[in-house]
């Protein structure tokens, strides 16, 4: 998802991407509002953000939506922030301005952002204890599968 208030920036974004196979621009939101409402009802991997939107600005939207995403790409006209962002946990930042020319780097970005394991409410990580926990019965079912049975 591409959240940006410019409508330019999101179809520059859109078309940059448009020729790579496995990324589509799946859907694009024009503030905060919207960007939570479509979190809300889509699946979304990767968010490319502005940082400057009309109805919330600057580095904590960065923390509003690192929970819900596996990545976010920040493309902001704002430079001076980038070190805050990276900090925060954006995969990258880019330049708006020098988007066109940094493709690669844009593409490379959302190929990390999109490896990222993702948010702990929709990838649980198990314990061992856990983990042997809830294979614990398998033991002895496997034993009897071997046995020519599949009851324990």
């Amino acid at each position: 998802m591409t959240v940006d208030d410019c409508a330019v920036a999101r179809h520059m974004v859109k078309l940059l991407l448009a020729d790579q196979r496995g990324m589509e621009v799946v859907a694009e939101a024009a503030s905060f509002e919207e960007a939570s409402a479509t979190l809300a009802g889509k699946q979304i991997d990767v968010i490319t953000l502005d940082l400057n939107l009309p109805d919330a600005a600057g580095l904590p939207l960065i923390e509003k939506f690192t929970s819900a995403v596996r990545g976010i790409v920040v493309i902001s006209g704002n430079a001076e922030q980038h070190a805050d962002a990276l900090k925060l946990g954006a995969v990258a930042c880019l330049e708006k301005s020098r988007i066109v020319d940094e493709k690669a780097r844009l593409v490379r970005s959302i190929h990390q952002a999109a490896k990222k394991r993702g948010p702990a409410k929709r990838f649980p990580i198990l314990g061992r204890q856990a983990v042997r926990d809830a294979f614990s019965g398998w033991n002895g079912l496997v034993a009897s599968a071997k046995g020519g049975g599949l009851l324990k």
